[in-house]
């Protein structure tokens, strides 16, 4: 699942995943013990492109988000991807003086 920088596009994907799980009864599973270590089985993606990529292919949200919010939601964050990638950062000419 996708999580953007923002907290508010943080719970987009979360709140339907729990209805779902709500809806289906989904066993959430036994509740750890108090200070227990938690384990993270999910692997999210590195790259914001693939990130993007899972979130326009997954087939879960566009049923509770609605279609058009979910592809407007895509392209809106693919062009604010963009702008990012545009920007010269620092590091990026810093490493260029110091190869040429």
């Amino acid at each position: 699942m996708i999580l953007m920088a923002e907290p508010a596009s943080g719970a987009i994907p979360r709140v339907p995943g729990e209805l779902r799980d709500f809806t289906n009864r989904v066993d959430p599973g036994p509740i750890g013990e108090e200070r227990e270590a938690i384990e993270e089985k999910a692997e999210l993606p590195l790259r914001w492109e693939a990130a993007l990529d899972a979130f326009q292919a997954g087939s879960i949200l566009p049923k509770y988000l609605v279609k058009r919010y979910h592809d407007l939601y895509v392209a809106c964050r693919r062009e604010e991807c963009d702008r990012f990638h545009a920007d010269i950062t620092d590091c990026d000419y810093d490493w260029y003086l110091r190869a040429v």
